[in-house]
């Protein structure tokens, strides 16, 4: 609460936010004392319904994405309060709106609006990626991230307006207390607007055009938020979806393992550090899905933590990539030599959310990766070696983004300093980590 007030006033004294500013962020501050309030419920596991007459209800995975939303939709904007050119008040508009939309999908029970609020969703950062992305190239991107999310989730669609969910209760899909049988290809279809979502690979090739384009606002909440509707649409499918074959999961296992290889032996020819940050989210993201995939407590948990790890980690490496670009002029990593000096700051924070982004104890990642491995071992011992081989390749990716970007021979920095709003950003994230960590541990 305190670090949110701080911000408001902040934000005011400096003369560059104006009062309709000012009225989102009390909004949003306002809110946060909402949900302190409903922690001591949720704690119970008992879960907290709004009432009969509204399709609202919230457990611990729901509370859990709607804290987030909150944090990265905060950072979102103020990410973005340095550089606007014009559009403020649409901009913060926009995220409000979005703010309002990703609230009401982490804790709706109903499926129809479960699927508006998860296309509707979209809107707003189409509007940020076509309005405010720097390069021409926006609208390709546009039309890849459009495209993908709509006609992917085109099946999921047709079932729900054509009744075949009719008789699953909002109980069902809110607690996974029930299954529903279907054949594997009717539920891959129907998996399929999350897929795209999550993403998974071979269904990635928006996240990366999208990311690169996108300003650092629509960036930051690219990574940390709408991905995890992805991900949170997997949890609670799965949870209540039952497959008549056993081969489809193992089909999706093997989908997620192989993505996570690909991916990170994609980021290593990565030379734009904003594309080689989107691709280590395919690859976390694509590990997340391989162990929902494995129907053991071990790896849903494991899934849910490291989504919620990267939805604070990515933002900060997307920020923090922002940061070198503003001096340096440049998004490519060999361009950016010689930024270690005199940034010691900057090299600090870097280190510390590339450690978190490999799941370097003890990091939320670290735990969250132990227990999606224990999930994946309980179901095969021999994924044993692919795992830990998968564990090389993304130290070796981690590794190579910070020599590049910190010790590779470039232009170095064209000026600037770290002002008191990045810094912000940065211990803000760093606190939550590390505030999230201690919760889930203990």
């Amino acid at each position: 609460m305190l670090v949110a007030l701080l911000c408001v006033l902040y934000g005011v004294l400096l003369g560059f936010l104006d009062w309709f500013g000012l009225y989102w962020l009390s909004c949003y501050v306002l809110t946060l004392v909402v949900f302190k309030s409903m922690f001591g419920l949720l704690s119970t596991g008992e879960g907290l319904g709004v009432g009969q007459m509204y399709p609202v209800s919230f457990d611990f995975v729901g509370f859990s994405f709607l804290l987030l939303t909150g944090w990265i939709t905060l950072v979102g904007v103020w990410s973005g309060l340095g550089h606007l050119l014009f559009g403020l008040r649409t901009y913060m508009g926009l995220f409000m709106f979005l703010f309002v939309v990703l609230f009401m999908f982490f804790g709706i029970n109903n499926l129809l609006l479960f699927f508006l609020l998860f296309e509707g969703a979209l809107v707003p950062m189409f509007i940020i990626l076509g309005l405010w992305g720097a390069q021409p190239e926006r609208i390709l991107a546009n039309y890849y991230f459009f495209l993908y999310t709509i006609i992917g989730g085109f099946p999921l669609m047709l079932f729900i307006l054509g009744g075949f969910f009719e008789f699953v209760s909002e109980t069902i899909i809110f607690l996974g207390c029930g299954f529903l049988v279907l054949d594997s290809l009717v539920f891959f279809a129907l998996l399929v607007a999350f897929l795209c979502k999550l993403p998974m690979y071979g269904f990635h090739m928006w996240l990366p055009k999208a990311h690169v384009e996108a300003p650092v606002g629509g960036s930051i909440v690219l990574a940390g938020l709408l991905l995890k509707l992805g991900g949170y649409g997997v949890f609670r499918l799965v949870g209540f979806v039952w497959v008549g074959s056993g081969f489809f999961y193992m089909l999706l296992l093997g989908m997620g393992v192989w993505g996570m290889f690909i991916s990170g032996f994609l980021c290593m020819r990565q030379v734009d550090l904003k594309s080689m940050i989107a691709y280590s989210s395919v690859a976390h993201m694509s590990m997340c899905l391989a162990g929902m995939c494995v129907f053991y407590l071990w790896g849903f948990k494991g899934g849910l933590i490291l989504m919620l790890s990267h939805g604070l980690v990515s933002p900060a490496l997307f920020g923090l990539g922002n940061f070198l670009y503003e001096r340096s002029g440049s998004r490519v990593m060999l361009a950016m030599g010689a930024c270690q000096q005199g940034f010691y700051v900057v090299s600090f924070f870097f280190i510390f959310f590339l450690a978190c982004n490999f799941g370097f104890p003890p990091s939320l990642s670290f735990f969250g990766e132990l227990s999606l491995y224990f999930g994946l071992l309980q179901w095969s011992f021999f994924l044993f070696f692919v795992l830990g081989l998968g564990m090389v390749v993304m130290g070796m990716v981690m590794l190579k983004m910070f020599v590049k970007v910190f010790y590779s021979l470039g232009v170095g920095f064209l000026g600037g300093e770290v002002n008191l709003r990045e810094m912000y950003m940065m211990w803000v994230l760093v606190v939550k980590m590390a505030w999230v960590s201690v919760l889930f541990v203990y």
